[in-house]
C-alpha cells in the first residue's frame, strides 16, 4: 500500500521556556553524530516535577556543543557542567556518569537574526539547590522470599 500526499512544513513549534533557574535531573550527556556526521555533545535534562517552585515541570531541555573548526570541543565549559553535576573540581570523569544529577538549569533567551523568532538557550548550570529529593531504600525494608514459594 502506498501513500500519496503533498508535503507542508509542520506547524508544531517549540515552547518558549521562560527566562530563569529551573531545578533539573540529568537525562543523558553523550556524544552523538548528525546526518552529517558532525560530533557533538549533548545534554538533556528534565525539569523535575518534585520541586514545587518549578515551572514547565516534566519538561524537556537540551544543551549542546559542537566541534569547532578544529574539531575541538568547548572543554572549559563541559568542565564545568560536569562540576555543577557533583564531578570534583580535577577528577576525571565520563559524560554518562554525569545522568541522574540534579542540577539548576540557567534558562535565557536570544533572538535570531536570520528568522527575528525569539528561543531559549541553557547558559549555564549550577548545583542544585534542593539535592535529590528521591527516597533511598533501605535493605531492612527489603521481603525475603524463599525457594519453597516460587512456583515453579
Amino acid at each position: 500500500m502506498s501513500f500519496y500526499g503533498k508535503a507542508s512544513k509542520p506547524k508544531y513549534r517549540a515552547k518558549l521556556f521562560p527566562a530563569g533557574d529551573y531545578e533539573c535531573r540529568v537525562i543523558s550527556a553523550l556524544e552523538k553524530a548528525n546526518e552529517d556526521g558532525e560530533a557533538y555533545i549533548e545534554f538533556e535534562f528534565k525539569v523535575r516535577e518534585d520541586v514545587e517552585t518549578n515551572e514547565c515541570k516534566g519538561q524537556t531541555l537540551k544543551k549542546r556543543f559542537r566541534q569547532d573548526s578544529e574539531g575541538h570541543y568547548k572543554e572549559n565549559k563541559i568542565n564545568e557542567f560536569a562540576c555543577a553535576c557533583g564531578v570534583e573540581e580535577g577528577e576525571d570523569y565520563q559524560l554518562e556518569e554525569l545522568a541522574g544529577a540534579c542540577v539548576i538549569c540557567h534558562v535565557s533567551h536570544f533572538t535570531d537574526k536570520t528568522t527575528g523568532e525569539t528561543r531559549h538557550y541553557i547558559s549555564y548550570l549550577r548545583e542544585s539547590e534542593v539535592g535529590d529529593t528521591a527516597q533511598t531504600l533501605n535493605a531492612d525494608e527489603f521481603a525475603t522470599i524463599s525457594n519453597d514459594d516460587i512456583p515453579f
